[in-house]
């Protein structure tokens, strides 16, 4: 209801008064919210509906966490690394820890905060073709590193291996890292690769002089004489013969009747 007002000068004031008819509802019964409705046996179906609203509304969704996956690394391997040329770099064994001397790699740790520990099922540098079917046969338990990079590359070329997780949720979550990997010089500055890809090995003097020491067929051990009689202490009693002579033998394989035989590695 409005209620208006002007004064001598042509002025307005204005006030409103809202009045809101209810039901009148029996003893027994209630006024609902809407105030224009009484319940039925204490029952306001209005009310009930709003009720399971605010319930629906107020219903926890539980959200799936994505996997963690954490790269291991210590002074010999870092998430950025180099490889020696020709070298071996391939998965640790158990229990084997990657050091400047050997090289290997262990791999991520992979965490799920619904699966726990999914290290096992961590994937190594998969196809992308395969991704969202699990890419069955490239876990890092049954593929090696040596699928993922090569050795034998040209220095400074570098290989990402990557490293791909995926949880038990529906669609999966997934998780990655990556290891870089740069191919470095198979040797150190002072000393040079001798010999054809990974049967060579560094040598501290030219590889011309090397291979001309190992084509070296000189003969440098002597021979040998060895006795057929006695061990180089021989007794003789005057007057009394013996059935062999006193002369080396004429033949390796012949040795009766003599004294000596003589050997050599080479003649």
């Amino acid at each position: 209801v409005n209620f208006e007002v002007w004064d001598s000068a042509g002025a307005k004031a204005t006030v409103n008064r809202t009045i809101t008819a209810t039901a009148e509802c029996p003893s027994w019964e209630k006024l609902c919210n809407n105030l224009i409705s009484c319940s039925t046996g204490m029952i306001c179906v209005d009310d009930l509906q709003d009720t399971s609203i605010q319930s629906s509304e107020a219903e926890v969704v539980v959200v799936d966490e994505p996997p963690v996956l954490e790269l291991f690394v210590n002074d010999a391997l870092g998430q950025f690394t180099q490889v020696k040329k020709y070298s071996k770099f391939l998965r640790c064994a158990a229990g084997q820890v990657p050091t400047e001397e050997v090289l290997c790699e262990p791999g991520p740790y992979a965490y799920d905060p619904e699966d726990k520990n999914i290290t096992s099922e961590v994937l190594i540098c998969p196809p992308a073709s395969c991704l969202a079917d699990g890419c069955p046969g490239h876990e890092f338990s049954k593929k090696n590193v040596n699928k993922c990079i090569n050795t034998n590359s040209d220095v400074s070329t570098v290989f990402h291996v990557k490293f791909y997780v995926f949880d038990s949720a529906t669609p999966a979550n997934n998780a990655t890292v990556t290891r870089t990997v740069t191919i470095a010089e198979p040797c150190i500055p002072s000393e040079q690769w001798c010999g054809e890809g990974e049967d060579g090995a560094c040598s501290p003097v030219d590889c011309d002089v090397l291979d001309a020491l190992l084509e070296d067929d000189t003969d440098y051990d002597p021979p040998i004489i060895e006795f057929t009689q006695g061990n180089g202490a021989l007794v003789l009693y005057y007057g009394t013969p013996v059935d062999y002579s006193l002369k080396p033998c004429s033949n390796y394989n012949n040795t009766a009747g003599c004294l000596a035989i003589a050997w050599d590695a080479v003649d």
